[in-house]
């Protein structure tokens, strides 16, 4: 059985000071159905600058962090136009951010100045630092925006993380790690199929699709079937399951990754090269 953890694909590079852990204050939320929601909260009080952690720091990771996110201006024009308070930017970013991260809940664990970090947790340990500030809340034209976000690999986000964008979550039956794939993006016109990036320990990047309607009009290794004629002899089960039971398969010549759910089974071709939308 082979495990292949996910494909992150946006990182920048940075670093950042953030205040003690402040569990008291409320959490912040954001759900795929509706806005996201805030509860009202005074400001976390003021660590000390000579025993305050880092962003990273703060991150409780299983393994090796994600190289996804980073900090600065970069990070503030891609928060989704900031907020009145650090709750609201938050909220803001959480609605429309594009980085794979799970939409709530936060919760306020730090300060230094007007800098205040959120953590999202699986389990008891924080897997996802969002730092908010007035750093470059200028260059937005808000009093607070997003201004650093740092990550522990998706894998450890575990199965019952929620995602905006209407990913679909993949979670190993052995391990609990877990995998996306994801909608097109419709400013492309690619809202019709389905992507999904995966990776091997030896970095070799993957990425697979779903096009029954032909719109990425991209190289691929094989065609897309929406009911192909069973398993090729060299096909072998991920250990990857949905919440409704659909199975991953991959295959040694990996030309394609199956999709097996009861009866059907869908061939997504994999890409020729790795392709995005701009």
């Amino acid at each position: 059985m082979r495990r292949i953890p996910v494909l992150a694909l946006l990182a920048v590079a940075g670093c950042a000071t953030v205040g003690s852990p402040t569990p008291s204050q409320p959490r912040v939320t954001a759900t795929a159905t509706t806005s996201p929601t805030v509860s009202a909260s005074t400001a976390p009080a003021e660590a000390s600058a000579e025993t305050a952690p880092t962003a990273i720091d703060l991150l409780e990771c299983d393994g090796a962090r994600s190289s996804i996110g980073g900090v600065g201006h970069e990070m503030a024009s891609e928060g989704g136009g900031g907020g009145a308070t650090p709750d609201d930017a938050l909220a803001a970013f959480l609605a429309s951010s594009l980085f794979v991260i799970p939409s709530g809940p936060y919760d306020p664990i730090g300060s230094t100045g007007d800098r205040v970090a959120y953590g999202f947790r699986a389990g008891s340990e924080v897997k996802v630092v969002v730092v908010v500030s007035t750093r470059f809340a200028a260059d937005i034209g808000a009093a607070f925006v997003i201004d650093e976000l740092r990550m522990c690999d998706e894998s450890e986000f575990g199965s019952e993380a929620v995602f905006l964008d209407g990913r679909r979550v993949w979670t190993h039956s052995d391990t609990g790690a877990i995998l996306t794939d994801i909608i097109g993006p419709g400013h492309c016109g690619w809202e019709s199929a389905r992507i999904m990036h995966v990776g091997t320990p030896d970095a070799d990047w993957r990425q697979y699709v779903r096009d029954p309607e032909g719109v990425l009009r991209v190289p691929l290794r094989d065609t897309y079937s929406s009911d192909a004629d069973g398993l090729p002899g060299d096909a072998t089960d991920s250990g990857y399951r949905t919440a409704d039971g659909a199975e991953l398969w991959f295959t040694d010549s990996d030309r394609a990754a199956y999709v097996v759910l009861g009866d059907a089974i869908e061939r997504w071709p994999r890409t020729v090269e790795i392709f995005g939308c701009s």
